[in-house]
């Protein structure tokens, strides 16, 4: 009988483990299958992810490796053959999880546009593949609950259901979130899918809700169905079943994944609430058939004991009442004496002889038990101590009464004396021979003090060997009581420090070899950039002036490739300085506020001449919510740039060019901005990208020779994009184009910028508010004209003063929104006036915007001092002026984006066929742009210029002549703005150059050189206007009407002549020039480029553009 009770209560004890490995294999398939959650919102997320959806997903995949190892340690307990196949089926799960996670991870590392569709299917299908493989493991695992009857086993397979069923809802939240991340409508096969999904979910809730009708009638486990069927099969198969429609009815769904997700996945929560009750039913079920069996077993015994101890109880209770006591006695006192003081000793009960027998041995045995463990402690200790000191690696002494009581073998070796030598002789002797009398006696009172006080004495210091040699020691002290030192005495360590002294006084070497030969390069470097400036300078600087004068074609042609070849020759030579000074870490950033507009603005000027050469199309783009003002370096930004442009111009032979800047990142103190260049040229191969940023090199040796460079501008502009936080990149298909981008991190602008000015592209048309007033403050009256009529076409009211006296009146008698002012004027200049408006009542925030043609730091920073606001550069360029209305005046109204159009050759004005102004060092395309391409203003302006500027130089030797320099540097100062403001560049540089040099009040015989070669570039620039102005009439183009049957006639003509070579489809062209031109002006010009090249195929491609444009109604 008590055999069979035994067997059934083993029997139902693994019932309730087997059950219990049940519920852990569904917590595996549970924690597998929410995985996907969090990996599907990774998926549906762009870089950078969120630390919340970065954390959700590694949380869930600890889960999941929890939930397996514990598992794997459950099934491990099992004795049976079934543990090898269920331990290798679950190392297989491991195994297709961990792959199907390496997969998710390489996918979420690239950016949300590159995961395409095909690897987002397989990504996902891969996690629903572990899910799938994890299901027969746990039917296998849960399979040995059949055994135990069949309510048991209908709770055990209904939770296993319930947890299938919630996989099959998550496979179909699946699907809805990859149609979601992909953004794209369901496909037929996407929807036989869903379908079947669907209908698995019905069947096996049918199937939860038999079996549990079956084994379990709890209302706990109804309530908890209730709620899966409101909530899953309502709310979640309703808003899923909401979706399907939508894109049945092609209109795609609003919500994101993430909201999707945060409706959907909790509904499924009510599945887990079934299947947790079902699994504790089971269990319940199951702990109580074993309770059972165990209460009969202990009924059992308890009987079968009380019949045994009915039985012999007075027997024993007598024999140990007698015998016990002696006995135990007896063998207490045997071990005691052979040193065995753990025996246990019972405390006495009884109060006779025997009891306090028992009393005294154990007062005895403690005793000798504590002697023992004292003694035990002092030897250990004792030990260790000598063991440390033995095995130090350090030299250890104890020094009392200023004697040397102990020392280890480590000391003697150190100072190289005999063990024991060293014993009762002083301390001293380790400095005897290094340190004076009075020295030591200072160290002794000096170590004497600290060690009083409690302290730690530590010092570096040498030391004196018995042989006289000398160390250098780290020597570090302590009392061992403080305040007795005599009597206690203290603990001394030496450590032999001399390596690491030798160390650093190497490194010391080393260092100042390092700087010596940084300093020394830096040096050479200076000189060469000198030596080499200084003639190169002098090529360029005579070759231009005799390309000025009376040449054959072939001399000019050489005297042309010279001056290419030099300006080429020093721009290779500033690549190498800047490679130098990066790679020294001597080159400094410079941190100043900035307009990002302007910079734009300027570096697309020097770039457009190359860009009308070319006829190329280029487009710029900066977005809204790009900072206006920085603060950070402009110039080498601005190098960063025009590397990046200059390479596309040089590299595209046709199409479009595109720049483009971002916000990337808003911080704190500023702004990550994203620029980048994308062009169709010649492209980049997978090789070629992998090393264009490194130092000389190209695509490869044919670029060089075909285009020439040094291989080291992208270099330079990698490492200046990183020494301004940020990085660089390149997309790249051969023969298609590139996409060159870089970062780099600006800081807000740290003057004031009135609210509510927002980045504007500095290529649009500006209005401002009526009667908006501008107090225009200039002496010069050619810069008068141009300011004046530039503010006046945006709607300004203008008045001017010519000096900063004149200014202040003014302001003392009008109210002005915004002031324009020289810097350098006559009577009172720009910072005077600057200085004394802003005392005047009612001026203090009065914008002042310097007009300058001085673009050193020194002097920007002087503007901002004296009270001005900001600054814009001689020659005023349209666009730049309008940029600055627009950040100190928020009444600009009207802006339309528009293309970056490559400067159109000058027109002629023209008197004569022949005549033209293409003039040596005169930039008509750019003296254009900055009157807004008005042919009749410019040529007004060169009037004006040759009127004004034919008595400078009488009236600046005259000035030189009586030492008056500061007139001397007004009369130069004023050259060079209106010079610029023209377009004669040359002579600009020259009057900048001859200002410097009387600003610093030079001696005379270097500046009568600069003052002849600024009057030999003047006048020869004012001969060709004398030669060229009185022939020059504009000219405007009377408007075609175009008649498109006629149109149609002459295009598909003019190709069929160009198509087959003929020379007669330049004279073609010449009789239909006006019809063309009147079709799409903008693009007849390079029409008229190609044929006036004899470039036919490039001509039929703008021919078709022009016929494309008409029809398009462009």
């Amino acid at each position: 009988m008590a055999h069979a009770q035994w067997r059934e209560y083993a029997y139902n004890q693994r019932a309730v483990r087997d059950v219990e490995r049940a519920g852990l294999a569904l917590k595996v398939f549970e924690m597998v299958s929410r995985e996907r959650g969090p990996t599907n919102a990774m998926l549906g997320s762009d870089n950078p992810a969120l630390s919340s959806q970065v954390q959700a997903l590694a949380g869930a995949r600890s889960n999941s490796d929890a939930a397996i190892a514990q598992l794997r340690t459950s099934i491990q307990q099992i004795a049976g053959l079934e543990v090898a196949g269920q331990l290798a089926a679950l190392d297989r799960l491991g195994e297709t999880l961990a792959q199907a996670r390496s997969r998710v991870d390489e996918l979420i590392a690239q950016s949300l546009p590159r995961r395409n569709g095909d690897k987002l299917d397989a990504v996902i299908d891969g996690m629903i593949a572990v899910a799938t493989q994890a299901s027969p493991i746990v039917s296998r695992i849960a399979q040995p609950v059949e055994r135990y009857g069949t309510d048991l086993n209908d709770a055990v397979v209904a939770a296993l259901v319930a947890a299938e069923l919630r996989e099959q809802a998550g496979q179909l939240g699946s699907q809805f979130t990859r149609a979601l991340a992909r953004r794209e409508a369901l496909t037929p096969g996407k929807s036989t899918v869903i379908d079947r999904i669907m209908g698995q979910l019905d069947i096996r809730r049918d199937e939860v809700l038999s079996r549990a009708s079956r084994c379990c009638s709890s209302p706990t486990i109804s309530t908890a169905i209730a709620g899966m069927d409101k909530q899953y099969f309502g709310a979640g198969l309703g808003l899923a079943g909401q979706m399907r429609q939508s894109w049945q009815d092609n209109d795609l769904p609003t919500l994101t994944t993430g909201e999707f997700a945060a409706r959907y996945v909790p509904t499924m929560d009510s599945i887990l609430q079934v299947r947790d009750k079902l699994l504790e039913a089971a269990t319940e079920k199951a702990e109580a058939n074993s309770r059972a069996a165990g209460n009969n077993l202990i009924r059992l015994a308890l009987l079968a004991a009380l019949l045994i101890a009915l039985l012999i109880a007075p027997v024993i209770f007598f024999v140990y009442r007698l015998l016990n006591t002696l006995t135990v006695s007896a063998g207490i006192i045997k071990a005691l004496a052979v040193g065995q003081l753990e025996i246990a000793i019972p405390t006495p009960k009884r109060q006779d002889e025997i009891g306090d027998v028992m009393q005294a041995i154990a007062v005895l045995q403690k005793n000798s038990v504590d002697h023992r463990n004292l003694e035990d402690e002092r030897q250990a200790l004792l030990a260790e101590q000598q063991a440390i000191v033995i095995a130090a690696p350090y030299g250890i002494a104890m020094v009392r009464g200023m004697l040397i009581v102990q020392a280890n073998a480590r000391l003697d070796e150190l100072l190289g004396y005999a063990p024991g030598e060293q014993l009762q002789r002083s301390p001293l002797i380790w400095t005897d021979q290094i340190m004076s009398v009075e020295a030591m006696i200072q160290l002794d009172l000096h170590v004497r003090e600290t060690l009083d006080r409690g302290e730690i004495f530590h010092q570096q210091m040498q030391f004196c060997r018995k042989d006289a040699s000398r160390f250098w020691a780290s020597v570090s002290a302590r009392a061992v009581a403080p305040g007795h030192l005599s009597s206690r005495g203290s603990i001394w360590i030496i450590e032999d420090v001399t390596a690491q002294h030798a160390v650093v006084d190497e490194m010391r070497q080393a260092r100042l070899l390092a700087e010596d030969s940084a300093r020394i390069k830096a040096e050479f470097l200076a000189n060469m950039s000198h030596e080499i400036r200084t003639p190169m300078n002098a090529i360029i600087g005579m070759t231009h002036l005799t390309l000025m004068t009376e040449l054959s074609e072939r001399q000019r042609d050489y005297l042309s490739k010279v001056q290419s070849s030099s300006q080429h020759l020093l721009g290779i030579l500033d690549d190498i300085l800047d490679v130098s000074k990066i790679e020294a870490g001597k080159l400094e950033l410079e941190l100043r506020d900035f307009s990002l507009l302007q910079l734009l603005e300027e570096v697309l000027d020097q770039v457009r001449p190359h860009i009308a050469e070319k006829g190329l199309d280029m487009r710029l783009s900066v977005a809204v919510d790009v900072p206006e003002r920085v603060a950070g370096d402009p110039l080498r930004l601005r190098q960063i740039l025009l590397n990046y442009l200059s390479n596309a111009v040089k590299f595209t032979e046709r199409g479009l060019i595109r720049i483009e800047v971002r916000l990337r990142q808003a911080l704190a103190d500023g702004s990550l901005l994203y620029f980048s260049v994308t062009d169709s040229g010649i492209g980049l191969s997978s090789e070629q990208v992998k090393l264009i940023f490194q130092s000389f090199q190209q695509a490869d040796t044919s670029t060089t020779r075909r285009f020439g460079g040094t291989g080291l501008g992208l270099a330079i502009a990698k490492q200046l994009a990183e020494l301004m936080g940020g990085q660089v990149g390149v997309e790249s298909v051969l023969g298609e184009g590139s996409h060159f981008w870089f970062e780099v991190r600006l800081q807000l602008a740290r003057s004031a910028v009135p609210e509510g000015v927002t980045v504007r592209d500095p290529l649009g048309d500006w209005r401002v508010v009526e009667g908006t007033r501008i107090l225009l403050v200039e002496d010069t009256e050619l810069n008068q004209q141009v300011a004046s009529e530039l503010l006046q076409a945006v709607g300004c009211r203008v008045d001017i003063a010519a000096d900063g006296s004149l200014a202040l009146r003014r302001l003392a008698k009008e109210r002005y929104d915004l002031v324009f002012m020289d810097m350098q004027m006559p009577v009172l200049d720009g910072l005077a006036a600057t200085r004394l408006l802003r005392q005047q009542p009612g001026l203090s925030t009065l914008p002042v915007i310097a007009m300058t043609a001085n673009v050193r730091k020194s002097d920007h920073e002087a503007c901002l001092a004296a009270g001005m606001n900001d600054f814009v550069s001689k020659p005023f360029e349209p666009q730049t002026l309008y940029a600055a209305l627009q950040r100190w005046l928020p009444g600009a109204l009207i802006y339309q984006e528009r293309a970056v159009v490559p400067p159109s050759p000058p027109v002629p004005m023209m008197g004569c066929a022949n005549a033209d102004l293409n003039i040596e060092g005169l930039d008509v395309a750019a003296g254009l742009r900055r009157v807004q391409g008005k042919h009749s203003m410019y040529a007004d302006l060169l009037q004006r210029y040759l009127a004004g500027q034919s008595s400078l130089m009488s009236q600046l030797s005259a000035a030189l002549a009586v030492g008056d320099l500061e007139k001397a540097q007004l009369l130069v100062h004023s050259c060079k703005g209106i010079s610029a403001t023209i377009g004669a560049d040359t002579v600009a540089q020259a009057a900048d150059a001859l200002e410097q040099l009387l600003r610093a009040n030079r001696p005379q015989d270097e500046l009568h050189i600069y003052v002849e070669a600024f009057a030999g570039l003047l006048e020869a620039l004012l001969g060709e206007l004398r030669k060229r102005l009185p022939l020059y009439v504009e000219v405007e183009h009377a408007p075609i009407v175009v008649d498109a049957v006629e149109l149609q006639t002459v295009c598909q003509h003019l190709i069929v002549l160009l198509g087959s070579f003929d020379i007669q489809a330049v004279d073609y062209f010449s009789i239909h020039a006006d019809l063309l031109r009147g079709a799409s002006p903008n693009r007849f010009q390079r029409l008229e480029n190609a044929v006036k090249l004899f470039d036919f195929d490039m001509a039929q491609v703008c021919l078709r553009d022009i016929l494309l444009a008409y029809e398009a109604g462009e």
